[in-house]
């Protein structure tokens, strides 16, 4: 999992990263950055399962292989502004890894049944963003 941190360090824009800390409210840039981005992570996993290049014209937001590494991504995110993802423990981070799993199927459906707030903080934002996307 660091290794793809790292990569998405790397391309993280600084202003969006800047932007993000701020906890305002995403404008529509922000939606669409993170949009371009999991869509490109989800390219190649796609193309593996399916077959066939994943389109702009398709539903992404309907497949599992979108919600997952949106779900993902936005943990990403989370480390990155917040603490910074080297300082966070091994542990804790497979264990967060592993409930995006919970996360990515319960965009699928009415909530994620847990008390633990990155969980629904994450699921949130996920909701968030397939509603503001869809529109």
């Amino acid at each position: 999992m660091s290794k793809i941190i790292e990569i998405y360090i790397q391309e993280m824009d600084k202003d969006f990263v800047k932007y993000i800390r701020t906890g305002k409210t995403w404008t529509i840039n922000e939606y669409e950055y993170v949009r371009t981005h999991v869509h490109r992570i989800s390219e190649k996993p796609f193309k593996e399962i399916y077959g066939t290049q994943l389109s702009e014209k398709e539903n992404i937001l309907n497949h599992y292989i979108f919600r997952s590494n949106l779900s993902n991504f936005l943990l990403a995110l989370k480390w990155v502004t917040e603490h910074g993802w080297t300082a966070y423990p091994s542990e804790k981070m497979r264990n967060d890894v592993v409930d995006m799993f919970y996360v990515s199927f319960a965009t699928y459906f009415d909530g994620v049944l847990s008390n633990d707030r990155k969980i629904n903080s994450i699921y949130q934002q996920a909701i968030d963003f397939i509603t503001f996307v869809r529109k």
